[in-house]
Parts: structure tokens; C-alpha cells; sequence
């Protein structure tokens, strides 16, 4: 049996789009101020914000007892300023969220743009390599976002021992944006196939993508993927096609 296999996924038609290449900065990983951490391997991880990621906000897992088996305690640079000693960035559990830990952090507010964004809340397991999770309203609307995809199959977001290895979530709204495979690698010739994607932001590192979640786009508003194979006689070849179903 001959199959397609799904190599590239682009094209949303949201409006003018000069490229969609993913063209990070040279981002700083250092934090500035750090608090006595309780656990010997505090996590770091990396959100950045806006369409030129000028905004850098540091989050690190923490222990509230050195022996504890769970990351329990939160430290989250809500000015953007690489200062996590301030005690308004301390947060602990505020409850369990389906067997995960969940950090209600609130609003954040963007001091570069000020933009103002809420319901910003962080989930972790309670293992000792924990999967992270992190949503947000974006600029306070309808429009949710939730950062720590991995192509499917695959584990979420897990963050670095050390800052320089930090992964990044890229946290940006309006458009343009980029697709990730959900589920569904090969596609057979002569029959229906199910392929998913995510809608959204690719950060740096496994598992960090951040999607725009359903409801977001209207069902009149076109999302059009092209589709590039190799034929059975191995010649190159693209099919455009628009992605109607939302979910």
C-alpha cells in the first residue's frame, strides 16, 4: 500500500502575511534575581510575548520542603524584569486540577505594550519531571491560548535545570500564525484520512507550542493547508486544501 506523508502545513489566510518564518532574537537567558530555592533542581522556563517577543518573563518551579515529592511553588516574574526575589512573585497551589497542581497567577500586564492580559494560570504534574501547562486570556478577550503542545504522541512542556536550556513559549494573538501537526502522520492513497493540527505560536524547544483554543476562528474564516508528498514513483507534488472542521 502507497501512502502520503504529511511534510509541511502552512497558509492561513488571515490577511497580508510577508512570511511566516519563525526568526526569534537572541534572548537573553539569565535571570537577574533569584530567591534561596528549597529544592537542589529548581525548573526554568521562558515565556516571551508580543509579534517581536520583546516581552521576557522568567517562571520557576520550586519545593515548599527540600524532600518534597512535588514542585508546589511557583515563582513568576510579573514585571518582566528578570527579578524573581519580590514577594508578589512567590505563588503556591491554589488547587488540584484533575490530579495536576494548578498556580493561579491572574492578570498580567505587558509594561512594553500594556497590553493586559488574565486568567493566566500555570499546571503541573506532581511527578519529579513534572508536564507543564500554560493559558491565558489573551489581552483579556474571548480569545484563550494554552502553551505546551507537543506533536502528538509526545510528552508536554518540561523545563530545563538550568536557565541558559530554558524552553520558550511564544504568547502572541493576532496573527499571523503557524499550524502544528495534532494527530494523524500518514495519509492513505484512495481513502478518508483524520489529520488535525494546532493553530498558533511555535516557541523553542520540545513541546512548546502554544495553540489558540476552539472557539477562535469563525466557520466562514478560510484556513488553507498545503499538502507536499512524494507520488509512488517518487516524484514531488502539492494538493492545497481548506480545513473546514474546527474542534
Amino acid at each position: 500500500m502507497r501512502h502520503y506523508f504529511l511534510l509541511v502545513l502552512a497558509g492561513l489566510v488571515l490577511g497580508p502575511a510577508p512570511s511566516l518564518a519563525i526568526d526569534f532574537p537572541n534572548i537573553e537567558r539569565k535571570v537577574a534575581k533569584e530567591p534561596k530555592y528549597l529544592s537542589t533542581k529548581p525548573l526554568y522556563g521562558l515565556l516571551v510575548f508580543g509579534p517581536k517577543r520583546q516581552t521576557s518573563v522568567w517562571l520557576v518551579l520550586d519545593k515548599s520542603e527540600p524532600n518534597s515529592a512535588a514542585y508546589d511553588v511557583l515563582y513568576f516574574d510579573r514585571a518582566g524584569h528578570a527579578d524573581l526575589t519580590l514577594p508578589a512573585h512567590k505563588f503556591t497551589v491554589g488547587k488540584e486540577d484533575g490530579g495536576r497542581l494548578k498556580f493561579e497567577v491572574g492578570d498580567f500586564t505587558d509594561l512594553r505594550t500594556g497590553d493586559k492580559h488574565t486568567d493566566l494560570s500555570i499546571s503541573v504534574d506532581k511527578g519529579p519531571a513534572p508536564n507543564l501547562m500554560v493559558r491565558l486570556s489573551w489581552k483579556g478577550g474571548k480569545v484563550k491560548m494554552a502553551g505546551g503542545y507537543p506533536e502528538d504522541p509526545g510528552d508536554y512542556l518540561k523545563l530545563a535545570p538550568k536557565p541558559a536550556e530554558a524552553p520558550v513559549l511564544w504568547f502572541y494573538g493576532d496573527g499571523d500564525f503557524r499550524f502544528q501537526r495534532w494527530y494523524g502522520a500518514t495519509l492513505t492513497i484512495g481513502a478518508e484520512n483524520d489529520f488535525k493540527v494546532f493553530l498558533g505560536q511555535q516557541g523553542i524547544g520540545p513541546s512548546s507550542f502554544c495553540a489558540m483554543m476552539h472557539p477562535f476562528l469563525s466557520d466562514e474564516m478560510p484556513v488553507l493547508a498545503t499538502l507536499l508528498y512524494t507520488d509512488g514513483e517518487g516524484r514531488e507534488a502539492k494538493v492545497k486544501h481548506e480545513l473546514k472542521q474546527r474542534c
